[in-house]
């Protein structure tokens, strides 16, 4: 075998964890302490950044997945940083597994966001100033993510995970603040749709008079309370003037 073709064959070793034989001149034993290590050092990372997610899958399962990830996805990022990344494609187009818990893509989907906030370059953005006027142009901060999810995803607990998800949705805001302190906010579905409108380009009062059309309510009175929102979301760090260079 050229070099190549046993650099692969070893990789695949380690990669299956599976009683293939090993490489020519590798020991089973040998290969074996290789797979292991490799499993563990992807198991301790994958972990740490998914602490509340590992809980809640119940170890069982959660080794299940580590093996399944190792087995059959083939990352496209070379850095350490961005394996979270990778594992949430694999549970979003390759798990397949009917029986894991419904919440396992949005809880490892928070649990990303909330780390890749707080490891997110600065912006050319400078929060604070005047509260913006409805009229206005201000932006969405590139550092804030209005979300919704299914399951409230933000109080699951992991010794007694929910079995079925609410009636209503789930509303949140993740965002990292001019100190770079990481917050979330239960919000709502006319809140998100206002930021998404924004981060579309529309001025808060246009915004404001497309979702008083979309509910089907008065927009003087939409506009009247929409002037207490932005005001806050803009306190806030949420919302921002325009950034440098947009």
């Amino acid at each position: 075998m050229d070099f190549r073709s046993v650099q692969g064959h070893f990789a695949a070793c380690i990669r299956d964890g599976s009683p293939q034989p090993p490489p020519p001149g590798v020991q089973d034993g040998q290969m074996a302490v290789y797979a292991d290590l490799f499993r563990r050092n992807i198991d301790g990372l994958l972990g740490g950044m998914l602490p509340v997610f590992r809980q809640a899958m119940g170890e069982v399962r959660w080794q299940d997945m580590v093996r399944d990830f190792l087995r059959r996805h083939r990352s496209s990022e070379p850095l350490f940083r961005r394996l979270l990344e990778e594992f949430l494609d694999y549970l979003a187009n390759e798990r397949g597994r009917s029986d894991d818990p419904g919440f396992a893509l949005e809880l490892a989907h928070f649990e990303w966001l909330r780390l890749h906030l707080d490891f997110a370059e600065d912006t050319d953005c400078t929060f604070g100033g005047e509260s913006p006027t409805l009229d206005d142009r201000i932006v969405v901060s590139p550092l804030a993510h209005p979300l919704r999810y299914d399951w409230p995803v933000h109080q699951i607990d992991p010794r007694a995970p929910p079995s079925a998800p609410p009636d209503n949705a789930t509303w949140l805001i993740a965002w990292r603040n001019r100190r770079d302190e990481v917050r979330v906010i239960e919000s709502n579905a006319v809140t998100v749709r206002l930021l998404n409108l924004i981060g579309e380009g529309a001025r808060p009062g246009a915004a404001l008079a497309t979702i008083a059309s979309e509910l089907g309510r008065d927009e003087d009175a939409m506009h009247a309370a929409g002037v207490a929102i932005v005001t806050r979301l803009h306190r806030d760090d949420i919302l921002t003037h325009p950034c440098r260079g947009a």
